[in-house]
C-alpha cells in the first residue's frame, strides 16, 4: 500500500471508472439531442395536423352557416 492512500479510496475511483466507461456521457448528450430534435419536428407536424383540422372545421361551419340563412331566407319569403 502506498503511504496516505486508503485502500477504500483506490477501490472507490476504480469503481467509478468502470461504472462510466468513455463515450457513454458522449453517446447520452447525442441520443438526447436526438430526442429533443424528434419531439420539436413531432410537435410541428402535431400543429401542421391540427391547424389543418380547424381549417377544415372551419370551412364546414362556414358552409352550415350559409345554408342556415338560405333556410332562414327561404322561410322569411313564405
Amino acid at each position: 500500500e502506498e503511504a496516505g492512500v486508503e485502500p477504500e479510496a483506490e477501490g472507490a475511483d476504480v469503481e467509478l471508472e468502470a461504472e462510466e466507461p468513455d463515450g457513454v456521457p458522449e453517446a447520452t448528450g447525442r441520443t438526447e439531442v436526438a430526442l429533443l430534435r424528434s419531439e420539436a419536428k413531432i410537435g410541428k407536424m402535431e400543429r401542421e395536423i391540427l391547424h389543418r383540422d380547424l381549417s377544415s372545421v372551419e370551412e364546414t361551419l362556414g358552409k352550415v352557416v350559409e345554408k342556415l340563412k338560405v333556410l332562414e331566407n327561404e322561410e322569411n319569403a313564405t
